[in-house]
């Protein structure tokens, strides 16, 4: 049997891992101590029963390994872009389930020492660390995480990651 709860534990990892090499940021999955992150984006989902939000805060110095300093006006389109991009792997995933939800556009806060509240029982949070800073990731949705999921048909599953489709 596998839960809500299972998906993200298996997903968002490994999603944030593969997103953030791309980049050319390499992360383990321990963070050392609770950080203090500088800018955080956050996007919401909703569907029938079903909403929440996702979001993906970082340390100052881990968008400085991405950009430049004369690039950084790019940087909110890159955390908002991960932040998409991963919540998008999410969907697809749980699309295997039978559950469809619609995503928002991404918002990214600037802020001097932002701290996640991950207290909360239905709030997953994911820590890492690399190199040049850390990143945490954290769902929070109305859902019950123990809740059992089971497959549908294979003709409503997603697209491999990466093929092409013809409308």
């Amino acid at each position: 049997m596998i839960t809500i709860g299972d998906v993200l534990k298996e997903t968002i990892p490994y999603a944030t891992q593969t997103i953030l090499k791309k980049n050319g940021i390499d992360i383990s999955e321990k963070m050392t101590d609770e950080p203090l992150f500088d800018v955080v984006s956050v996007i919401g989902f909703s569907a029938e029963g079903l909403g929440g939000a996702l979001g993906v805060a970082v340390e100052k110095t881990v968008i400085e390994k991405v950009y430049s300093k004369g690039e950084m006006a790019l940087s909110d389109e890159w955390i908002g872009e991960v932040v998409k991009q991963l919540l998008g792997r999410l969907k697809n995933t749980l699309l295997d389930y039978g559950i469809v939800f619609e995503v928002a556009i991404p918002m990214v806060l600037h802020g001097l020492h932002l701290r996640m509240n991950v207290e909360n029982s239905k709030m997953n949070h994911f820590g890492f660390d690399s190199g040049c800073g850390r990143v945490g990731v954290w769902i929070d949705g109305n859902w019950d995480l123990k809740q059992a999921l089971a497959l549908v048909e294979e003709e409503n599953h997603a697209e491999p990651e990466g093929q092409l489709v013809m409308f």
